[in-house]
């Protein structure tokens, strides 16, 4: 290779600036993107918190029947020997996922009490004492039956508690949209 012909620290410069910029220009949109993205979320977020607050079971003696009688059938239905429910199926069906969504509702003041025989699965008061745990926990479930197409049990909530399913499909809704422009 001749001398002439190698390159030169201007060439080399030039092409990691180029190198550089771009891929400046890629992180900034992208930063942007993901910046826009938290504002959204946080926006309807905050919808989602007004939504839960609405839908909050402050008493037991308060909880909807329908949906107790609801848990009481399928608790029964996925019995396999001596009264202990299949976990794995209520879980896999979403009966574990629409249980912890209303233990959210209720504080945690379903799930392991005594008083209560339709509780399936939750996280108990202590977990909700801690600020901000309901709306990521009832998020994250919803986001399971979506993902899972847990269709009996998303018609629950739809006949339940609409207004909570409405702001959890948005919100689902621009999570997804959001991770394609990502």
């Amino acid at each position: 290779m001749l001398f002439s012909e190698s390159p030169t620290i201007s060439n080399v410069t030039d092409e990691a600036t180029e190198t550089y910029l771009n891929a400046l220009i890629k992180a900034t949109k992208l930063w942007k993107t993901a910046r826009k993205v938290a504002e959204d979320f946080d926006e309807t977020s905050k919808r989602l918190e007004a939504v839960v607050e609405k839908h909050r079971i402050k008493r037991m003696d308060k909880f909807p029947e329908k949906v107790a009688n609801k848990f009481r059938e399928v608790i029964k239905e996925y019995v396999i020997q001596n009264k202990v429910p299949n976990y794995q199926g209520l879980s896999k069906d979403g009966w574990a996922a629409v249980s912890d969504i209303f233990d959210a509702l209720c504080n945690g003041n379903m799930f392991r009490n005594k008083k209560v025989d339709f509780s399936i699965a939750g996280h108990g008061s202590a977990y909700y004492r801690q600020y901000g745990t309901k709306e990521p926990e009832i998020f994250a479930q919803y986001f399971f039956l979506r993902t899972n197409n847990c269709t009996e049990a998303l018609k629950v909530l739809k006949e339940n508690t609409p207004e909570l399913l409405n702001s959890l499909e948005e919100l689902f809704t621009l999570y997804v949209k959001d991770l394609k422009n990502l």
